[in-house]
C-alpha cells in the first residue's frame, strides 16, 4: 500500500507557482507550499480523492481532506470572497467522498468580471509534507508524510 496521495490541477489551464499570485498571502505561502491555476475552464474540480471538509459560505473556497489526513484548500480567484458567494455555484456537499477531478464548484466568469480568478492550490502544514513531481497520468505531483 502506498502511503501517498496522487495530486491534479483543480482546474484545465495553466499551472504557476505560488510565488506568481498576485496575492502576498499565497505568494509567501503563509497558507502551506502548492500552486497555483490560471483557469481555462469554469468547473473547480477535487485535486485529490478524498472528503469533501468545508465550503466556504462564500463557495469561493474549498478544503478537502485525503484518507492520509493530508488537507488540500483550494482558493477561487483574488478578492473573489468580495463576491458574497455570486457566480459561484457548489456542485458537491460537505461531507462527500471525491474523487481526484470530482466538479465541486462552478464559477461565472460574466458575473465575476474584473476579478483575477486565479486558482491557489494549497497544502496547510505543508512543513510536515513531501512533494515529489510526477508527470504520470496528467499528475502534478505526490504528497506524502514526511517519516517521522
Amino acid at each position: 500500500m502506498n502511503n501517498y496521495d496522487d495530486v491534479t490541477a483543480p482546474a484545465a489551464g495553466k499551472v504557476i507557482p505560488l510565488s506568481a499570485v498576485n496575492d502576498p498571502m499565497f505568494a509567501r505561502e503563509m497558507l502551506g507550499a502548492g500552486f497555483a491555476v490560471i483557469p481555462e475552464d469554469d468547473v473547480i474540480v477535487s485535486p485529490v480523492a478524498g472528503t469533501l471538509r468545508v465550503v466556504f459560505p462564500s463557495r469561493h473556497v474549498f478544503g478537502v481532506e485525503t484518507d492520509h489526513g493530508i488537507k488540500v484548500l483550494v482558493h477561487i480567484g483574488i478578492d473573489t470572497v468580495k463576491a458574497g458567494g455570486a457566480g459561484f455555484t457548489q456542485l458537491a456537499e460537505t461531507g462527500t467522498r471525491l474523487r481526484r477531478g470530482d466538479p465541486v464548484i462552478r464559477m461565472d466568469r460574466t458575473v465575476l468580471a474584473g476579478y483575477d480568478l486565479t486558482v491557489a492550490c494549497t497544502f496547510p502544514g505543508s512543513s510536515l509534507l513531501e512533494f515529489h513531481e510526477s508527470e504520470e497520468n496528467g499528475l502534478l505531483m505526490k504528497v506524502s508524510r514526511k517519516a517521522e
